[in-house]
């Protein structure tokens, strides 16, 4: 059976994911802190995948998924929360393992692991938000990844909550949502609700699955996201739209990044 294996490269934490086919199955995966180099994170990927080579054979491909913006070459562009990232294309991995390598954005992967296999499964219209070190969000329409005109799309994070004219300053939904707000403020939930109207509003999707580290850890309140988003949401049908949290853990963006050999 062919072997995948799916990178996620988060601002705290990487995860290594290894797959035995790309049909849905239990799997674990390996964490450890993201590097804050560009030298140590190579050498950390080529150890840890050598490893996994190593015990359970060469794998078909190897999927690396990036909070940032990736080419349609798959070179990162900018990297949101690890700037060290910008302008590499993981070409290191092809040479060290003889195999093809495809990079993706991490939101992308999530909702796309979600929609295959996880709390998403069966749906054409869905959307994907991860809460973490930033906000991140994927977009599913008719089945299909929707990247935009220009490979940005689903940077919801950088969404703009707020704007104060006379400063000229702008606030984010990241700002105000991810993982400082909640370090500085508490409880995220009611302002995740109201961005994740502004969402629906926009996008009417059949469901919207939530991930990232502040929502498997317990850092937000689901009911109260729910309460916000059907109170601000406009159609009468999409206020009922389902929000879940994620069926597949902190492993769904490496899954996500495995399954783009699917």
């Amino acid at each position: 059976m062919s072997i995948y294996i799916g990178v996620d490269i988060g601002g705290t934490n990487t995860r290594i994911a290894l797959l035995h086919g790309l049909r849905p199955q239990r799997v674990e995966a390996f964490v450890m802190p993201t590097p804050r180099s560009r030298f140590a994170l190579t050498v950390l990927l080529k150890q840890r995948i050598g490893e996994l080579a190593a015990a359970e054979g060469r794998p078909s491909g190897i999927g690396v998924a990036v909070a940032g913006v990736i080419s349609d070459a798959g070179r990162v562009v900018v990297a949101q929360n690890a700037s060290f990232l910008n302008d590499w294309d993981f070409t290191f991995l092809e040479r060290r393992f003889r195999v093809p390598v495809l990079v993706e954005n991490d939101a992308r992967c999530f909702v796309a692991a979600e929609a295959a296999w996880g709390a998403a499964r069966g749906k054409k219209h869905v959307l994907g938000v991860t809460i973490g070190t930033g906000i991140g969000g994927g977009v599913i329409i008719n089945g299909q990844m929707y990247r935009g005109a220009h490979v940005g799309a689903g940077e919801v994070g950088k969404m703009i909550i707020h704007h104060d004219a006379r400063s000229d300053r702008a606030v984010t939904f990241e700002e105000l949502g991810a993982k400082a707000a909640a370090e500085q403020w508490g409880d995220r939930s009611v302002v995740i609700g109201v961005g994740i109207a502004n969402l629906i509003n926009i996008l009417d999707p059949q469901m919207v699955v939530l991930g990232g580290g502040g929502v498997t850890k317990g850092g937000i309140r689901l009911a109260t996201i729910r309460r916000m988003a059907a109170k601000y949401s406009v159609a009468p049908r999409s206020k009922r739209t389902p929000i879940r949290p994620t069926a597949l853990g902190d492993a769904a963006s490496a899954i996500g990044a495995a399954l783009l050999f699917k």
